[in-house]
């Protein structure tokens, strides 16, 4: 998914590197206003907010909780296409940074990459020290990364084909991504552009539908019981 940030703080802070430091954080600075910029194109409004409980150089952690809603229409028939929805999501996010590297650490890892290979390398690059995400030194402060647990709960009434669907779903899993800042404000705040993945279960139930245009009108054609969604579901 896109999402565009919207700050009072900013979604890269740069504080002190001491964690106990992150205490001193104003409260202005912890929140963090989300809308994703690909709902609004589907005529879906959404809004979120982030609220940061440890922020400083070398990480943050955050709680965010994001909510959509397409309501229907008032119209004077039954449309063929219906897409509403209306729905929640929840994320713990922790973020980290990566850091810039010396003369002397890139021609190690040049001798690593001859010596082990590239695969070997980069495990070396994800477990050593240097790179290590607890041990951060020198972080870049333009980009910071992301990765964490969701939960997702959506109620939907959905017709694109000839069956359309109305029901729940739920959904549980992992998102990650970066933030990167686009335009700073002279107070401190910034407007951060976001890009992310998701991947996880979505469980669902749901009546199925036909429209019969002969008597502009939704006929019931069954219905499904609480069950895996067997196939990949977009989301925000």
């Amino acid at each position: 998914f896109i999402m565009l940030v919207l700050l009072f703080g900013m979604v890269v802070p740069t504080f002190s590197a001491t964690e106990k430091d992150s205490l001193n954080v104003p409260f202005k600075d912890r929140i963090a206003i989300h809308t994703n910029s690909v709902g609004w194109l589907l005529m879906t409004p959404n809004l979120g907010i982030e609220y940061s409980f440890i922020q400083n150089d070398l990480k943050k952690v955050s709680a965010l909780v994001h909510g959509r809603y397409n309501p229907a229409s008032l119209k004077t028939y039954n449309p063929n296409y219906v897409y509403n929805i209306g729905g929640a999501r929840a994320e713990v996010r922790w973020y980290y940074r990566t850091r810039y590297i010396s003369q002397g650490e890139a021609s190690l890892d040049s001798l690593e990459c001859a010596k082990f290979g590239r695969f070997r390398n980069f495990w070396n690059k994800l477990t050593t020290r240097p790179y290590s995400l607890l041990a951060r030194e020198n972080p870049r402060k333009h980009r910071a990364y992301y990765i964490g647990p969701y939960l997702a709960f959506d109620k939907y009434t959905i017709k694109l084909a000839k069956t359309g669907y109305q029901g729940y779903s739920f959904g549980f899993g992992a998102t990650m991504g970066y933030s990167i800042p686009l335009y700073h404000y002279k107070n401190g705040s910034a407007i951060d552009f976001e890009l992310g993945f998701s991947a996880g279960l979505a469980m669902s139930m749901n009546d199925m539908f036909n429209y019969n245009a002969d008597v502009d009108c939704y006929e019931y054609a069954g219905s499904k019981p609480l069950h895996l969604v067997p196939f990949p579901v977009v989301t925000d």
